[in-house]
């Protein structure tokens, strides 16, 4: 779901602007869906006290794995490519962010979906293995951190296939992403 806007100059390509609202909608879902589970955990015998031990772990734990996290996009990306690639945290999103160049859609997808597998997994094992709540709240944090890339790994292999991507950085600050269409098509999506 996205506003229609104008049509921009870019790379000598005409790019249709549009709004992204799929994202920030998931995300606000995402919120609510999280805060219902960790109300509901209580029904099932789960001890959801939260102690300043517990939110200090949390805290603590909830970082490290971001820093894992966004080092996991940095590491694949050098390893498909050689462009240089930028570390930036961003107080407007809360949130670490690598900056890319462009990157083709099979790259993204892989880059995307990396931390699933280097920071997801791990800690759906580590949860089973100590049924920790705070544990248990890394992980929903981390999932509903994720699904920006999780939804437009999505969205391009559904519209976008052989398709590039691009983020689009103005005055040093993230503001959306390009899609650069096999036909020569462009859509700005900003945030």
């Amino acid at each position: 779901m996205v506003l229609t806007g104008v049509l921009l100059k870019f790379k000598n390509t005409i790019c249709l602007v549009k709004k992204e609202v799929l994202t920030p909608l998931l995300i606000i879902l995402g919120l609510i869906t999280s805060f219902i589970i960790i109300s509901s955990l209580e029904f099932y015998g789960i001890n959801t006290e939260i102690s300043f031990p517990t939110l200090l772990f949390f805290v603590i734990g909830f970082i490290v794995v971001t820093v894992l996290h966004e080092i996991t996009h940095y590491m694949v990306i050098k390893l498909f490519t050689k462009q240089s690639v930028k570390l930036k945290f961003y107080f407007k999103y809360m949130a670490l962010i690598i900056i890319y160049d462009e990157l083709k859609w099979n790259q993204y997808i892989v880059t995307a979906i990396s931390p699933q597998f280097t920071v997801e997994i791990p800690l759906i094992i580590l949860y089973f293995e100590t049924w920790s709540f705070t544990i248990l709240l890394i992980l929903i944090y981390h999932t509903l951190a994720s699904l920006p890339d999780l939804v437009l790994s999505i969205k391009i292999i559904l519209m976008f296939k052989n398709s590039s991507v691009k983020m689009y950085v103005e005055n040093n600050r993230v503001k959306g992403y390009y899609v650069f269409k096999e036909n020569g098509e462009c859509i700005q999506y900003l945030f």
